[in-house]
């Protein structure tokens, strides 16, 4: 019931802002496109200060592109610890990242190309309308 509770609010109060990591400007771009089309609010950040910014305030949704998380244990496990979901991507023809990710413990991992085409549907079943 708390995760429930904590994953309903952010910034706002209401949950609907994704916290994006990804350094990629056209990824931003898109995943931002995607959002405003929802009614939702990203904030980008890089991937050294991901950890902190899950921790410090509470999102409906962490993105993440596995190709720019060094820590992938810090943010899985910040994310799990604010209650808030954690979605991420890899290039495909990196398998090794998405086995990394399943460590970590990150159980929504897609390929860029399936994220992309997933994205709203991702958005719609993970932040609150």
């Amino acid at each position: 019931m708390e995760q429930k509770a904590r994953r309903s609010r952010s910034a706002d109060g209401d949950g609907r802002t994704v916290l994006a990591v990804v350094s990629d400007l056209l990824m931003e771009v898109r995943i931002e496109a995607t959002a405003q089309l929802q009614g939702v609010t990203v904030k980008t950040v890089s991937a050294e200060d991901a950890a902190t910014h899950v921790g410090d305030s509470t999102h409906g949704l962490v993105i993440a592109d596995l190709a720019v998380v060094r820590d992938l244990d810090a943010l899985a496990a910040a994310a799990r610890g604010a209650g808030v979901t954690l979605v991420a991507y890899y290039p495909h023809v990196d398998d090794e990242l998405r086995k990394a990710a399943k460590r970590a413990g990150i159980e929504h991992v897609y390929p860029r190309s399936r994220f992309l085409r997933d994205l709203p549907k991702i958005l719609a079943e993970q932040i609150p309308s």
